[in-house]
């Protein structure tokens, strides 16, 4: 990821923020853009998102993600949803960047170990009631802002888009898995396709909607974070949904969603088998070409395969 000199952030921050910053400090969580917190006078806060140089090898499903989180938060700054607001912004720059306002609370991630049942409880309920939200925001087509090639108005066709882009970047990159070839496993996603035929709206997608990306304070979720990889996409493939198994049933009675037909099930699976392809060829790009994936999500990613073939 990018670096940039103090000295640059105070020229920045001084031109679209109005005030130089006290204190700067680099955030090295995530694994795509370059963060910075800004302590500025009078107390106020802000963060500078940085994208990396366009040069670096990424997947196409990443390609222009800033574009796709500016759009996001543009979209949802009067839809009732924590999100941040976009202080300041220079479309020409290369790279890309932009200020946006500080949320409080902390990662819901860090702290759900020290909360009682309860409390996660009403946390995910509330995650559910604004992924809802979210959902409510419709685009003309399916697919992904930053990237023309995978758009379509067909979801059926943006999905088998997406999963050969992944299968493409994974050959490119000398991904390998040790359960499943890729060509069996696009025989497989190519025979189930047909569910997808029954998404017909677009709806906005956060994309990484994990517990990370969620901040909390007292109880009350106050921020929902990177939009980096927010598309417009079928409300089944948000995390809350498709992340790692069974839905959380306090998510589920937030969302207002408790039952599921068979073809949603498939849907939901294939959406898995997607994020465990995507993060499994990401680790190659990240990690020098090594297929050194960490056990974990091989193992998710192999039951979840055995799971779509009982459905």
């Amino acid at each position: 990821r990018i670096s940039w000199p103090d000295e640059k952030i105070r020229t920045l921050s001084l031109q679209y923020l109005g005030d130089e910053p006290l204190r700067i400090e680099r955030c090295f969580k995530g694994m795509a853009n370059t963060v910075y917190f800004l302590t500025l006078p009078a107390g106020r806060q802000a963060v500078l998102k940085i994208c990396p140089p366009s040069e670096i090898p990424c997947m196409a499903s990443e390609k222009n993600m800033m574009a796709a989180e500016l759009e996001a938060l543009q979209l949802l700054q009067n839809a009732d949803i924590p999100v941040p607001s976009i202080l300041g912004r220079d479309p020409s720059a290369q790279p890309a960047f932009f200020f946006m306002s500080h949320l409080p609370g902390q990662r819901f991630s860090e702290i759900t170990d020290r909360l009682s049942p309860e409390e996660n409880a009403g946390i995910r309920f509330q995650i559910g009631r604004l992924s809802r939200r979210i959902h409510r925001v419709h685009g003309g087509h399916f697919g992904f802002r930053g990237n023309p090639y995978l758009q379509s108005d067909s979801w059926k066709k943006l999905m088998l888009m997406l999963f050969s882009a992944q299968l493409e970047d994974g050959a490119r990159i000398g991904c390998e898995l040790p359960f499943v070839t890729f060509d069996a496993l696009r025989r497989l996603i190519f025979d189930l396709s047909d569910v997808f035929d029954e998404v017909t709206e677009p709806c906005l997608n956060h994309g990484d909607l994990w517990d990370g990306n969620v901040l909390v304070q007292n109880g009350t979720v106050t921020g929902i974070i990177d939009f980096e990889r927010a598309c417009f996409a079928d409300g089944l493939m948000e995390n809350g949904f498709a992340n790692y198994g069974t839905p959380d049933v306090n998510f589920l009675r937030g969302y207002g969603k408790t039952a599921f037909t068979r073809n949603e099930k498939i849907r939901c699976s294939l959406y898995r088998l997607s994020l465990y392809l995507g993060m499994s060829v990401g680790h190659c790009y990240r990690n020098d070409r090594q297929n050194t994936q960490p056990f974990w999500m091989l193992e998710s990613f192999e039951r979840e395969l055995n799971n779509i073939q009982t459905l």
